[in-house]
């Protein structure tokens, strides 16, 4: 049940918590288009991307549990504790598949475990600099300052790492879907080094490896294709927000 409208959204009821989503476009227009932000992601994340894709699409972006102006869940949640979440607020806001979805960041994770577990009601996918599902072991294994300037301790912990969605021990992800996919990743030659205290090697090394993870990301669907953000580091939704919508526009386009 909608509880409450808020000048630019309005908070939905999830169990005892409530949560904040943003719904525009026209209601009659398929497919909808779902905006799943990065770890500390929120509805403000897509503010011009949101804009500009209502006005050819249903498009909804919300914040997850504690992020925003989303209740916390009691515990810290799962990788499919979230998405159910995700599953309500779409039901509640009326969205009918099929969808695009588009994943920023970790968000991209999130996307792509919907893609797998619903695949008759995706319709496309935009991946934006997205997380890839090995790359807690890839990134360990070449770079782990990184993982512990992100996550800290934690990603040494495997139960924890796994629950929410990652690949570890040298998994490889079996993920496929031949739907439209496209993935933005962001400029990899010539960016400064946005870890100061980091050697330049060790964010070389992270550079190869993430930019090795996007090609593989987009070699997932027979419809797939790389793009790159020639003027972003990761926070292309801010910095480019136009290769987003370009990309979800073209998704549309190829159904």
């Amino acid at each position: 049940m909608i509880q409450e409208h808020l000048a630019d959204g309005r908070h939905i009821l999830i169990g005892d918590r409530k949560l904040f989503a943003n719904v525009s476009g026209s209601a009659h227009a398929a497919p909808s288009v779902i905006l799943l932000g990065g770890g500390g992601g929120t509805t403000s994340t897509w503010t011009e991307i949101q804009a500009a894709v209502s006005g050819f699409a249903p498009v909804l972006s919300y914040d997850r549990a504690g992020l925003g102006q989303s209740d916390a869940a009691r515990e810290p949640q799962s990788l499919d504790e979230m998405l159910k979440d995700l599953l309500i607020l779409i039901a509640e806001a009326r969205l009918e598949p099929p969808f695009v979805l588009v994943g920023h960041s970790v968000g991209g994770l999130h996307a792509r475990r919907l893609a797998e577990t619903f695949p008759r009601d995706v319709a496309g996918i935009v991946l934006v600099d997205s997380s890839h599902d090995e790359q807690v072991w890839r990134l360990g294994a070449a770079c782990p300052e990184i993982l512990e300037s992100e996550y800290g301790p934690i990603w040494r912990d495997a139960d924890e790492m796994q629950r929410l969605g990652w690949l570890l021990d040298g998994a490889r992800s079996t993920w496929r879907l031949d739907v439209p996919l496209i993935v933005i990743e962001h400029r990899r030659r010539g960016r400064t080094n946005p870890f100061p205290s980091l050697p330049e090697e060790i964010f070389l090394a992270f550079e190869d490896a993430w930019h090795e993870m996007q090609q593989d990301l987009a070699t997932r669907s027979s419809l797939g294709e790389l793009r790159e953000a020639a003027h972003s580091g990761h926070g292309i939704c801010s910095s480019q927000p136009e290769l987003v919508v370009e990309a979800i526009r073209d998704i549309l386009a190829r159904r």
